[in-house]
């Protein structure tokens, strides 16, 4: 899994005291894409923490695509300030789909290049 992950010049907000949207560009390798789709640490997206992320933007070839992510601190059935909240996480799964279905393992994405936002602590 060689997911590429690169930060934009100057794409950084500070949304309140612990909240922070960070942009970045994120590129897979050849023919690596996993199973379950491709691990983003918040570190590697310079936070501690992540809610989620949003594409803003995408190359060609890789608008062909729809990347899910996918947040492990989302529970089922909770609700802002309920019991259980719902919680960040310090990663979340990037699923690339096409026409509603996850592509195949090791299917090559090295052309695709997205522009995400990911919003976190």
């Amino acid at each position: 899994m060689a997911l590429t992950i690169v930060g934009i010049q100057d794409c950084r907000a500070l949304l309140g005291p612990s909240q922070a949207l960070r942009g970045y560009q994120v590129q897979p390798g050849v023919s690596d894409y996993p199973s379950s789709g491709y691990p983003i640490m918040a570190a590697s997206v310079d936070l501690d923490y992540l809610y989620g992320a949003v594409v803003i933007a995408s190359n060609a070839a890789a608008a062909l695509y729809t990347p899910k992510f996918i947040q492990s601190g989302i529970v089922a059935g909770a609700t802002v300030g309920s019991n259980p909240a719902p919680a960040p996480s310090t990663s979340l799964l990037m699923e690339v789909v096409a026409a509603d279905v996850q592509v195949s393992v090791g299917t090559n994405l090295n052309t695709c290049a997205w522009y995400v936002e990911f919003l976190g602590f």
